[in-house]
């Protein structure tokens, strides 16, 4: 009988506990943000890959319009964040690390013109990232005159790959 009063307490203590024990093998996750820039500024469209320390690839992202990428669900250690052309090959690197007392890690990455300009040829040389060597660029100017505001606008070629 002594037995079974101590089992029920255990079991009464437990359910008041709430029953929530930490699960054995229980892993935090985290996550790699950044943002990926070139000599012109923030570089949408790039693919970015986050390699483990055994080479695998664990996760990948397409830099949205300013730049930034996120990779989550990613395990405790040690990543390579790689910035790869359209044909695979690697453009830039930087190093990052999600340790459980830091789930959230920010690698920023900056390309060179060189660096930019692999990517664009990679691409076909007839564009990356959306751009083709005929970008417009647009001049605009804009004043306030009273109570409206005049517009003026104009384009020209630009047969830069980086702009």
């Amino acid at each position: 009988m002594k037995q079974l009063r101590l089992s029920l307490a255990v079991l009464l203590a437990l359910a008041a506990w709430g029953g929530a024990a930490p699960s054995v093998g229980a892993q935090s996750r985290g996550k790699i943000t950044g943002i990926v820039s070139g000599p012109s500024g923030p570089i949408g469209g790039l693919t970015v890959n986050i390699v483990n320390n055994a080479g695998a690839v664990v996760g990948t992202a397409v830099t949205a319009q300013n730049g930034a990428y996120t990779v989550e669900n990613l395990a405790v250690g040690n990543y390579t964040i790689q910035v790869v052309s359209a044909s695979g090959s690697v453009v830039s690197t930087g190093v990052g690390a999600v340790s459980a007392t830091s789930l959230t890690t920010t690698v920023n990455l900056s390309l060179t013109a060189s660096q930019l300009a692999s990517v664009a040829g990679a691409a076909g040389g007839g564009g990356v990232l959306g751009l083709t060597t005929a970008t417009k660029v647009v001049l605009a100017t804009a004043a306030a005159a009273g109570t409206g505001v005049l517009l003026f606008a104009a384009t020209r070629s630009d047969s830069s790959p980086t702009r």
